[in-house]
């Protein structure tokens, strides 16, 4: 069995206005629409909600909840000033600027009361987190008793790196530019039970985490 390469951190801020075009990539639509399926599955029964997108880049994902669920008010979070500026324009473009609010800060100081949200989603985000278990206080800060949470992202693990070029679009300048961006999120990417590791020391361990070939995703109800 390949030995798991230790975790490399991803140091400073991170800096993602040259990818934010590729953002609207159809490969990175249909992973979004795939998470918000997910999503709307597991909250087959909640028609009206308050929900918080941690990391909400493009906002593809809030996008395509509030035009499944009418009922659902969508606050999208990102740290970077240019991926909310590509999210407003997208949200606008789909006339959901009523639905789906936008604010910026970080994973640790979200502007939010305590007990906000019915429903929290993360996607993405978890490898550019060093400090975790702040990350998992301050979700479950906004989150209301018995809130449904989602957080997914890539998983660490052996010969990750050799499979960049393929998991990259196919078209123009994408496949150099996203292959050092996917190797580099790789490399800090947490691996499943690291992940259960956090959830344990948060005392979450009734959330399930899940994983497949390439990502983990954690599920449950607080």
């Amino acid at each position: 069995m390949t030995e798991v390469p230790k975790r490399i951190p991803i140091t400073g801020e991170p800096d993602l206005s040259p990818y934010a075009d590729l953002f609207i990539d159809s490969s990175f639509e249909v992973s979004d629409r795939t998470v918000a399926a997910n999503l709307l599955k597991f909250c087959e029964n909640i028609s009206d909600a308050a929900v918080l997108d941690v990391g909400t880049g493009a906002a593809n994902i809030p996008i395509y909840l509030a035009q499944a669920r009418k009922g659902w008010r969508i606050t999208g979070i990102d740290v970077s000033p240019h991926m909310l500026d590509v999210a407003r324009r997208n949200i606008e473009r789909a006339g959901l600027m009523h639905a789906i609010a936008l604010a910026r800060c970080s994973t640790h100081q979200i502007p939010a009361p305590s007990g906000s949200f019915d429903v929290v989603l993360c996607n993405g985000v978890l490898h550019y987190v060093d400090d975790v278990d702040e990350f998992w206080r301050e979700l479950v800060r906004v989150a209301k008793p018995g809130a449904t949470v989602l957080v997914r992202d890539l998983k660490r693990r052996a010969a990750q790196a050799q499979e960049v070029t393929a998991a990259s679009p196919s078209t123009g300048s994408y496949p150099a530019l996203l292959a050092n961006q996917f190797r580099t999120a790789s490399l800090a990417a947490y691996s499943p039970e690291e992940v259960r590791q956090q959830l344990k020391r948060a005392g979450l361990e009734r959330l399930t985490v899940t994983s497949d070939e390439r990502t983990f995703e954690v599920f449950g109800q607080l």
